[in-house]
């Protein structure tokens, strides 16, 4: 799995990401996040988007769900907007094969659905320290990395100044969090976060967050991992699982069977001074695989993932694919990180991706513009 990055100015950097999907078992909440986006046309209205993830054997989605958002600086607490789901919400993003069905449609594979709830609302006033949060029970209590995890809740939340940084967004998420990820094979995951006024992101992992039930405005404290786990290290793997600060590229090698945790910190920079934040808490799965994962390369075959271009010239680049199973059959997708930019594949065992974006003045940036590859085989069920 490799991971793209784009940025502009002085130098583009890609990294490409590779996700191939084997079978999980989950069940009810499998993950779930929130973002604030600026609308206008006043300074103070936004749009609030909360995704969750459900797994199709567990109980069913709520019709509506909670927000709360607060400012202790401007003294606004416990404020909450009900949000319902919208329409046409609830597909299903397993990567399944089209001839076997998952357990959203029938059949006996673990499959997921996106459920997404998106409101408008004018804040009473700018803050510095507005929080967005929200919290759905309960976690699967299959996970075997937690005490006791049917008895926790999921908590997420978004911050973000508006105050001193007028028509501000917080950062989102373009990448479904989805991993499937196969024992003793090298894995790397990206959360393909944005941020819509280009700022720099910053990535850690985080204790995911427990919650007294669902709709809770606050957190009641975090998940308790086995001995031997932590937010740093929520599977086993060698080497140990690392993250990428500046491309938020998580880096494992699992070593055994497990299902586990994991939440991810995305905050935003204005001038080195922090103006938003999100936080995305996700199930991983790890399973004992009989297929090899397929690879993807760098810039036109090389290693080389990172490249440099001024504004209103055009970059174009091809990916190469391969596959060691020599029988499967490759689809290559991008996740359109890059507004302007376009992404087609060819057709074929190894198919070719073919990048090309031509940048404006408006895209300048000090910090990289990012986007992710995924390549997935035919290999069946996933």
């Amino acid at each position: 799995m490799k991971n793209v990055s784009f940025k502009i100015r002085r130098f583009v950097v890609l990294m490409f990401t590779l996700f191939f999907i084997q079978s999980l078992q989950a069940s009810h909440a499998v993950g779930m996040d929130i973002s604030v986006t600026w609308i206008g046309p006043g300074n103070l209205d936004y749009e609030i988007k909360v995704s969750f993830y459900r797994d199709c054997s567990g109980s069913n989605a709520p019709g509506s769900l909670q927000v709360c958002y607060q400012s202790s600086s401007c003294g606004v607490s416990g404020s909450t907007l009900s949000m319902s789901q919208d329409p046409g919400t609830g597909q299903e993003i397993s990567p399944i094969c089209p001839s076997m069905n998952s357990r959203c449609s029938g059949g006996t594979l673990m499959g997921v659905q996106e459920y997404t709830y998106t409101e408008t609302l004018t804040l009473p006033s700018a803050c510095n320290d507005w929080q967005f949060s929200t919290s759905i029970y309960a976690r699967n209590p299959a996970i075997t990395t937690l005490n006791a995890p049917g008895t926790d809740a999921i908590w997420i939340y978004a911050s973000l100044n508006n105050l001193d940084y007028p028509k501000n967004s917080t950062p989102v998420f373009k990448n479904k969090p989805v991993p499937f990820i196969c024992a003793n094979q090298p894995f790397i995951y990206n959360h393909g976060a944005i941020d819509p006024e280009g700022d720099q992101l910053l990535y850690s992992l985080i204790t995911p967050m427990d919650a007294a039930g669902s709709n809770s405005c606050n957190s009641n404290g975090i998940v308790t991992y086995l001995g031997g786990y932590s937010a740093q290290q929520p599977i086993l793997s060698t080497p140990p699982v690392s993250i990428d600060p500046v491309t938020g590229d998580v880096i494992m090698n699992p070593t055994q069977q497990e299902i586990s945790v994991m939440a991810v910190l995305v905050e935003e920079f204005k001038n080195g001074v922090l103006s938003g934040s999100v936080v995305r808490d996700i199930q991983i799965v790890v399973e004992a695989c009989t297929n090899t994962l397929p690879e993807l390369t760098g810039i036109n075959g090389t290693a080389i993932f990172t490249d440099t271009l001024c504004a209103g010239n055009t970059l174009c680049f091809d990916i190469l694919s391969s596959d060691q199973d020599a029988t499967q059959n490759l689809t290559l997708t991008w996740n359109q990180a890059i507004s302007g930019g376009s992404f087609s594949s060819s057709f074929g065992q190894f198919p070719v991706g073919t990048f090309c974006w031509t940048p404006g003045i408006s895209d300048t940036s000090s910090f990289p513009h990012f986007f992710t590859v995924n390549v997935e085989d035919d290999n069946c069920p996933y």
